[in-house]
């Protein structure tokens, strides 16, 4: 698997994120309940930062936190040096090294969006597979990220439409995660929407938040978009559009919970 925003600065970012209101990590696991003595799996950990918290608030559980990316996992550990009960490991989370039914509870947070609908069914799946009977999970992913601003001028309109011919990415993922619980065995199957609505002091914080993600992934949105001049361009008037009077921008948050049949 490879990550469209790769890059030694991504764990900060990844950080800075998830420290923002709109992506409060701690909000979204309000309704996990009680895991000391679990077995956690965090697939596609990222930062680590929802690992780190989880060890520390429940000091007897074991959590893994996976990963593809080297950079990532070797940064987490760095962040993570005082948590003895979390193991960082780098894996494909379409083919995870556990044993079947070995995890307690499994969350996955903004990973969806990064894979194609097959390997978005493939990677639930294997979620199934390695969660213990009566084991629950949530998915975590936002749906209309870049696609729900205005103005919507030609410049915008024109590279919006690229993004969506995007085979290796799925930024409508949200609204899809209860029927790949469904499609992959899961049971008792329930969802929560959040609609993040951006103005004045939070819609500076995410403009800088997008900017930030564009200068990140330049290479991968330059190959969407054509070229580097193009997505300069591209850039350029998104984040213009999103300083206007009377600009607008949001999305939808789905978190989306199941629990795996006994």
């Amino acid at each position: 698997m490879s990550y469209a925003l790769e890059s030694k600065d991504e764990t900060e970012r990844l950080e800075k994120q998830s420290e923002a209101e709109s992506y409060d990590f701690k909000e979204e696991l309000s309704e996990v309940g009680n895991l000391e003595g679990k077995i956690i799996c965090d697939a596609g950990s990222g930062s680590g930062i929802v690992s780190r918290y989880l060890a520390g608030k429940f000091p007897t559980s074991k959590i893994y936190a996976c990963d593809a990316s080297d950079i990532r996992i070797h940064q987490s550990k760095t962040k993570s040096s005082q948590f003895k009960n979390i193991s960082f490991e780098v894996q494909n989370i379409t083919q995870l090294s556990f044993e079947n039914s070995m995890i307690d509870f499994l969350f996955s947070r903004f990973v969806l969006e990064h894979m194609n609908e097959k390997t978005q069914a493939k990677a639930v799946a294997e979620f199934h597979r390695c969660l213990k009977p009566g084991g629950k999970i949530c998915l975590i992913d936002v749906d209309g990220a870049y696609y729900n601003i205005f103005p919507e001028t030609k410049i915008l309109r024109s590279g919006l439409q690229k993004f969506r011919k995007e085979k290796n990415a799925d930024l409508l993922v949200g609204r899809k995660m209860p029927n790949l619980l469904v499609q992959a065995g899961f049971q008792d199957v329930h969802w929560r929407v959040q609609t993040l609505s951006f103005a004045g002091e939070s819609l500076a914080k995410e403009r800088e938040l997008i900017k930030e993600r564009f200068d990140t992934g330049a290479h991968y949105f330059s190959k969407i978009l054509g070229s580097p001049k193009s997505f300069d361009t591209f850039k350029k008037e998104y984040l213009d559009v999103l300083t206007r009077p009377g600009a607008t921008l949001f999305y939808t948050k789905w978190i989306a919970s199941a629990t795996k049949h006994k």
